[in-house]
């Protein structure tokens, strides 16, 4: 069984945006930087994982691409970002396999939790 790391309100638009097609198209193409850099930007996830953190940024490529099919610059790059942002965050996530929402472009998820 996997739990959600979104609240039940996050969860519900989340699935309403795919119900609805909304994710047809890359949400993560589309989505206005937070930071640009060369290669790569960080975006603010539109579904959080919001029952955990109070923040939830991620890292994508400019580029529609999978990981697998990054460039040595562009792996190179993210290399440098992850030193960058390694104090301004809790957590650095990468989901594998079967559980990637967005398995055709490549990202990583930025956390700073909650104080529980």
């Amino acid at each position: 069984m996997i739990i959600s790391l979104r609240s039940r309100k996050t969860e519900e638009q989340y699935k309403k945006a795919i119900e609805n097609g909304e994710l047809n198209i890359c949400p993560l193409c589309t989505a206005e930087p937070l930071q640009t850099f060369t290669h790569w930007k960080i975006i603010k996830n539109k579904f959080p994982y919001d029952t955990i953190a109070e923040e939830h940024h991620m890292i994508v490529p400019h580029r529609h691409c999978t990981y697998d099919s990054l460039t040595t610059g562009e792996i190179k790059e993210l290399t440098s970002i992850k030193k960058e942002v390694y104090n301004s965050y809790h957590y650095l996530l990468e989901g594998l396999g079967n559980n990637v929402s967005i398995p055709d472009h490549s990202h990583l998820h930025l956390l700073k939790l909650k104080s529980f």
